[in-house]
């Protein structure tokens, strides 16, 4: 519903999911919820990590709201802003 109502998904929709995610209990969290996923060996269970998770949310929440709805506009400084406020470095 809210799709029909903006012009498309933006980073601040993407921002929400991932909330939400977290919520559900991270990736393994669901992962755990789909059907057979929860035999998974412990080794292929370890190597899910919610940090970049947890990185994307920081990165984005570090943006203004026009910089969310219009990621076309982040260029030099506010890249070195986004990045001083995430605790990441510009690539």
């Amino acid at each position: 519903k809210k799709f029909k109502e903006k012009k498309g998904f933006d980073l601040e929709d993407f921002r929400e999911q991932l909330g939400q995610m977290q919520n559900m209990g991270g990736m393994m969290g669901m992962l755990d919820k789909l059907p057979g996923m929860s035999q998974l060996p412990s080794d292929v269970k370890d190597k899910v990590d919610d940090k970049m998770f947890k990185q994307m949310e920081a990165i984005i929440s570090s943006m203004t709201m026009k910089e969310r709805q219009r990621p076309e506009i982040i260029k030099g400084s506010r890249k070195k802003r986004i990045a001083a406020g995430s605790g990441v470095q510009v690539q």
